[in-house]
């Protein structure tokens, strides 16, 4: 069994004192001052011996946990990889690890993880909220954490006031997407979204949705074209199965076809909106794009691998992860920071094409 190597043992290889090489690996500063030299002296004496500083010895000197607490929920679930990517991408530089803990999409299942969490003793937070009223289980929580200085970002939107938050430019996904249609010269648009797309009651349960659907109107009024919406239920099955979309989507598709005079482009909530369209659409005998062009949002794996491929919107997961990641070092550094919104990308693919003349 290979034994422990010690800073005593780095010292000793590097011909310096104990407290110089506690100095080589401190983030903070120290009354020891190295010279460059000495400084590399004791990295390459560290690396010769395989040498690492420990955590929990650090941890227990520094009343510190190096945890980052990351709370997410379950329509987190489908994005989680790429953003965490980005977040253990900044902190693989540090001394801090990230503690996930999932969810489900309300406050109370998010209330019993944070509670989890703070138990844990981490010295931040990244949270993916979960909707709920001004009242709300965590709300008075996360306040005084805040107020006590534990460092928190918010994830994809804003639930609690004054906490900095990550999060892509939603309205901006809707005008772009709603853009490329009237750009390829379509005029008959419509949007299709989640029927809580204005839930007043819990700020937050489709914020998303709204900010899509408000990008799409932008881009309609800019034309002089008027917006038509078209929505979708979503309902709470026992088995928390409400994302079938085949059947969600049955509803606007037959609505789109309704219209005395048809729709030739559509813009989506996300993609599994349009996926389920464009499986109705098809059975009804309308061709996408021949007949229809959809543009979707997120980017998902399933758009990109149907026929026709999905044109959609990408959210840019990875530097959602990056900055939140950023953002939470500098806070723990004791620095402000600023709220980040993220510009999406539009991705052409086989879903959309100009309309056809009549």
């Amino acid at each position: 069994m290979q034994k422990t190597v010690t800073m005593s043992q780095v010292a000793r290889r590097a011909g310096v004192s104990r407290s110089a090489v506690s100095a080589a690996f401190s983030d903070r500063a120290t009354t020891t001052v190295l010279s460059p030299t000495t400084h590399q002296q004791i990295l390459k004496a560290a690396a010769e011996l395989g040498y690492s500083p420990n955590i929990l010895s650090r941890s227990f000197i520094k009343q510190k946990s190096f945890l980052i607490g990351m709370l997410g929920r379950e329509a987190f679930f489908l994005f989680a990889l790429n953003t965490i990517k980005g977040i253990e991408d900044v902190l693989e530089t540090t001394d801090y690890s990230l503690l996930t803990y999932y969810h489900g999409s309300w406050a109370g299942d998010q209330a019993k993880h944070l509670q989890k969490c703070l138990s844990r003793r981490v010295d931040g937070m990244i949270i993916v909220g979960a909707p709920e009223p001004s009242d709300g289980p965590n709300r008075q929580l996360i306040d005084r954490l805040r107020h006590s200085g534990m460092p928190i970002v918010q994830l994809y939107g804003r639930i609690f006031n004054d906490v900095p938050v990550v999060m892509m430019d939603d309205e901006q996904a809707g005008y772009l997407a709603t853009r490329h249609l009237l750009d390829l010269g379509h005029r008959r648009i419509a949007h299709v979204t989640d029927s809580g797309y204005r839930d007043d009651l819990l700020p937050g349960t489709e914020g998303e949705a709204f900010r899509r659907c408000a990008g799409y109107v932008r881009a309609m009024q800019e034309v002089n074209l008027e917006p038509t919406i078209f929505t979708f239920e979503r309902p709470e099955l026992p088995t928390g199965n409400s994302n079938d979309y085949t059947e969600i989507c049955a509803a606007p598709a037959k609505q789109l076809l309704a219209a005395d005079e048809r729709f030739t482009g559509v813009t989506t909530f996300n993609d599994y909106a349009t996926i389920g369209l464009i499986h109705n659409l098809t059975a009804m005998g309308v061709n996408v794009p021949n007949d229809m062009s959809i543009v979707g949002y997120d980017n998902a794996e399933a758009g990109i691998l149907m026929r026709p491929a999905l044109t959609t919107i990408r959210p840019k997961l990875f530097e959602l992860g990056r900055t939140a990641g950023e953002l939470i070092v500098r806070m723990l550094e004791g620095k402000t920071v600023d709220d980040v919104v993220l510009t999406p990308e539009l991705i052409v693919r086989g879903s959309t094409a100009a309309p056809r003349k009549s």
